[in-house]
C-alpha cells in the first residue's frame, strides 16, 4: 500500500511540474508580469494610459475622420516561404482599408498571383473580377487580410479591449516603459497583449502577445520603429516580429515595412 501511495505522490508531483512548466513556457503572459492582484486603480490607470497613447499617435477621432487609408507594404519572412503563406518573398501588396472596420482589400504586386485583388467584407472573402465585381469565395489570403488590417489599425483600437489594466513600469535596453495589459479585442487570432509604452513619447514601441496557432498559443513580440508623420498622425513604418518575450533573444520570424501610407484617399 505504501508503494502505491508513493507512486501516486510522484505522479502528482510530475503533473504539477508539467502544469507549472507549461505556464512558465509562456502561454499566460499576464502571470509573467503580474506582481500583485490587480486593483481598481490599475484598471483606471490602464485606460488613462491607453488614451494617452492614442493621443500620441494623433488622436482616435482624428484617425476615424480620415475614413479610409491606403498603404503599400513589403512583408518579408527571411526566405521561409512555406511558413509565410505568401506567394513570394518579400511579398509586396497595396491595401485599402475602411478605418474603424475590418473590411479591406489588397492588390498583390508580385508573385504568381500578382494583380489579383482580394478583399474581405463582414468576414467573407472575395476576389474582384475584371469588372471590379465581388466574387465571394474562400481564400488562402483571409488570414493575411485580417491580420494586416488589424496591425495597421492597432494603436487606434486598443481602447476596445474588454480588459485594460496597468501592470507597472519596466526598463528594457535603457528605455523606461509603462506596461498595459489588454484582453478581449475583437479578433480570433490573438489572445492577449502587453503594451510597452515609451514613458516619454507614449508611443507603443513593443507589444508582447499570444497568438492562436491551431490548438495552441504561441508567444511573440512585435517591435515598432521608424515613426513618421502622416498628415495629422504619427505612425510606425516598421514592424519586426520575433518569438518569445521582449527581453528574450527569440528567433526572428518576419517583418513588415511600409513603403507608403496615404490617409483619407478614396
Amino acid at each position: 500500500m505504501k508503494s502505491i501511495y508513493s507512486y501516486f505522490f510522484v505522479f502528482l508531483c510530475l503533473m504539477l511540474w508539467s502544469c507549472q512548466s507549461t505556464k512558465d513556457s509562456g502561454q499566460d503572459i499576464l502571470s509573467f508580469y503580474l506582481k500583485k492582484e490587480l486593483s481598481q486603480n490599475d484598471f483606471t490607470q490602464g485606460k488613462k494610459l491607453v488614451q494617452s497613447a492614442q493621443l500620441a499617435y494623433g488622436g482616435k477621432d482624428v484617425w476615424k475622420a480620415y475614413n479610409v487609408a491606403r498603404f503599400h507594404q513589403q512583408a518579408d519572412w527571411y526566405g521561409n516561404l512555406e511558413a509565410s503563406g505568401w506567394d513570394e518573398l518579400p511579398q509586396h501588396f497595396a491595401m485599402v482599408t475602411q478605418l474603424d472596420s475590418y473590411n479591406c482589400e489588397f492588390f498583390l504586386i508580385n508573385g504568381k498571383n500578382k494583380r489579383q485583388n482580394w478583399g474581405i467584407e463582414e468576414g467573407k472573402t472575395y476576389l474582384l473580377n475584371a469588372n471590379k465585381e465581388k466574387e465571394f469565395q474562400e481564400s488562402k489570403y483571409k488570414d493575411k487580410l485580417i491580420k494586416k488590417n488589424f496591425w495597421f489599425q492597432f494603436p487606434f483600437r486598443i481602447d476596445e479591449a474588454e480588459t485594460i489594466a496597468y501592470l507597472g513600469s519596466k526598463e528594457s535596453n535603457g528605455q523606461k516603459y509603462d506596461l498595459v495589459y489588454l484582453k478581449g479585442l475583437t479578433n480570433d487570432y490573438f489572445e492577449d497583449f502587453v503594451l510597452f509604452l515609451n514613458s516619454k513619447s507614449r508611443l507603443i514601441e513593443l507589444v508582447h502577445y499570444t497568438e492562436k496557432e491551431g490548438s495552441r498559443l504561441t508567444q511573440k513580440t512585435s517591435q515598432f520603429t521608424n515613426f513618421k508623420k502622416v498628415k495629422s498622425l504619427f505612425l510606425p513604418y516598421s514592424q519586426l516580429v520575433h518569438a518569445g518575450k521582449p527581453d528574450e533573444a527569440g528567433s526572428k520570424l518576419h517583418e513588415n515595412q511600409y513603403v507608403e501610407i496615404l490617409l483619407g484617399t478614396n
